[in-house]
């Protein structure tokens, strides 16, 4: 795990995604708990990690994490055109009338 984390985190350096690094860290603070862990974040991200260790999780975020997801598509109809071509129809949804 160390050794993936250890290279999402240096991309993320590179590509400057340290915005992208603070979000995983304040949405998955367990994944970084581990000492080693840790140790492998920037200063400022390690001591919001220090932050959120030390404040009990909020009702409203335990509320927001219990609330299925439904994906539903929007579209009926699919191309894809990297690689080879395909489509896809949703046959659920009826065609348009102007279709």
């Amino acid at each position: 795990m160390l050794q993936h984390l250890r290279r999402a985190l240096e991309l993320a350096v590179r590509y400057d995604y340290e915005y992208w690094v603070q979000r995983e860290v304040a949405n998955q603070p367990d994944l970084f708990a581990l000492e080693e862990a840790a140790e492998l974040l920037p200063s400022d991200v390690r001591e919001q990690l220090a932050k959120l260790s030390t404040q009990a999780p909020s009702p409203v975020a335990q509320v927001v994490a219990e609330i299925p997801l439904e994906s539903k598509s929007l579209t009926d109809l699919t191309i894809n055109m990297l690689g080879p071509v395909e489509i896809f129809r949703d046959t659920a949804r009826p065609p348009a009338p102007d279709a």
